[in-house]
């Protein structure tokens, strides 16, 4: 495999996370499975390292049921920045 291709397996932007967050509370094997769709093979450890910076930073929350976890959008200017960021860097 080359390694921009092995890049691409590992690697992942955190705003494709966020624009996927935008459509539907999700588990982390959901983000994974669309990634997947989108091209983009995520290690499940790379994409929660992901989940929590995005957490820290008050751009996602989580929501516990039970013991499954799922991540849905924050509220305020803050967030709505970062998706506007983030739409700006898939070109869209």
């Amino acid at each position: 495999m080359n390694a921009q291709k092995q890049s691409r397996m590992t690697r992942f932007p955190a705003s494709q996370v966020l624009l996927f967050l935008s459509l539907t509370e999700q588990r982390a094997c959901d983000i994974e499975a669309q990634l997947s769709r989108a091209g983009v093979s995520a290690a499940p450890e790379r994409l929660q390292r992901v989940l929590d910076q995005l957490v820290k930073q008050d751009l996602v929350r989580i929501r516990m049921r039970g013991d499954e976890r799922s991540y849905h959008l924050g509220k305020g200017p803050e967030v709505e920045a970062a998706l506007e960021a983030a739409w700006a860097r898939q070109g869209l």
